[in-house]
């Protein structure tokens, strides 16, 4: 999968995200999307080589706006947990968000159960 895809897929997956939390009225659930959101584009920054907190620090101070603080403090310790624990929750949420899982320890570009392309 190259790069371009990845960055693709991830943008994608923002979109869905974003629309989710906007249609949420279940606090818990926006607490969790916003967790999820967070950590993904702080991935998205690392990915793309930019300064961790160069988009994400605005990004936070809206949803402060927002949703306040609590529900915010809620969210970061959600995408720390995300980013510390990706694996066990990527397994549980990846379907859900369309995010391909498992990836093959082996070889790290390939998923077990996903052929590859001739």
């Amino acid at each position: 999968m190259s790069e371009n895809t990845d960055a693709t897929n991830l943008e994608e997956t923002l979109v869905r995200l974003d629309a989710l939390i906007d249609q949420t009225e279940d606090l818990e659930r926006i607490r969790s999307g916003l967790g999820i959101r967070l950590a993904l584009s702080m991935a998205q920054e690392l990915q793309s080589g930019k300064t961790l907190g160069s988009e994400t620090s605005e990004l936070v101070a809206d949803w402060v706006e927002r949703f306040g603080q609590e529900t915010v403090d809620a969210a970061i310790g959600i995408a720390r947990a995300f980013l510390t624990r990706s694996d066990e929750l990527l397994k549980d949420l990846g379907p859900r968000l369309g995010i391909k899982t498992n990836p093959n320890p082996v070889n790290p570009d390939h998923y077990d159960g996903v052929e590859d392309a001739p």
